[in-house]
Parts: structure tokens; C-alpha cells; sequence
């Protein structure tokens, strides 16, 4: 059991050099898909406001808990959808325009750099 976590870290390590080497295969064909890369945008936005929204939340608290599992349910679902909520507005607001801007200038670049 103690090598079950460096091991799973070691595969992954082991399938990016894979796909990024040309040596993926189905791999990376399937890993490559456009809705990944959404996917992977917005997760990497809950991954940094859900200890913000985990935060307000735990402030809110008047009494302690009561842990059921009903509670826990509900308690992670709500803060999974405000989570998902916040980093879908950041994404939009802060991500995107800056990707739009990003493309501008590449293009304006290239251009510059294709006329001799």
C-alpha cells in the first residue's frame, strides 16, 4: 500500500511522455479531444476557489454540524455547485478575453514575421 500512490503518479508521468513524445497512440487521440481541454480549464478553476467557497461556507456556520450522511451529501453537492457556478464566471471573465487577446497578437506576429 505505500507504493500505490507513487505508483499511480508514475503511470500518469508515464502516459504524458507517452502522448507528448508521438508514442500515445489511442491514448492520445482520446486525450486529445477538444472537450478535454474545456474540461480541464474549468477544473483547474474549481481547483482554486473551492477552498475560497469551502471557506465562506465554514464562516456561515452558526452551530456545529450534524453529520448524516444526508448532510454530507447535501453539503457536498452545495458546495460543488457554487464552486462550479464561481469558476465558471472567473473563467469567462478573466480566462477567455485573455485567450481571445493571446490569439490576436500570435496572429499579428506570425504576420509580421511571414512578410519579408
Amino acid at each position: 500500500m505505500a507504493l500505490v500512490r507513487p505508483s499511480w503518479a508514475l503511470a500518469i508521468s508515464w502516459i504524458i511522455l507517452a502522448c507528448v513524445t508521438g508514442y500515445g497512440g489511442p491514448a492520445n487521440k482520446f486525450l486529445s479531444w477538444p472537450i478535454f481541454q474545456i474540461i480541464s480549464k474549468l477544473t483547474y478553476s474549481m481547483y482554486l476557489t473551492h477552498f475560497a467557497v469551502i471557506g465562506v461556507v465554514a464562516a456561515q456556520m452558526v452551530t456545529p454540524p450534524v453529520f448524516t450522511n444526508f448532510q454530507m451529501l447535501y453539503g457536498f453537492w452545495g458546495d460543488f455547485m457554487v464552486t462550479l457556478a464561481v469558476s465558471t464566471v472567473l473563467s469567462l471573465a478573466f480566462e477567455l478575453p485573455v485567450t481571445a487577446i493571446e490569439k490576436c497578437l500570435s496572429r499579428r506576429s506570425v504576420a509580421k514575421v511571414e512578410r519579408p
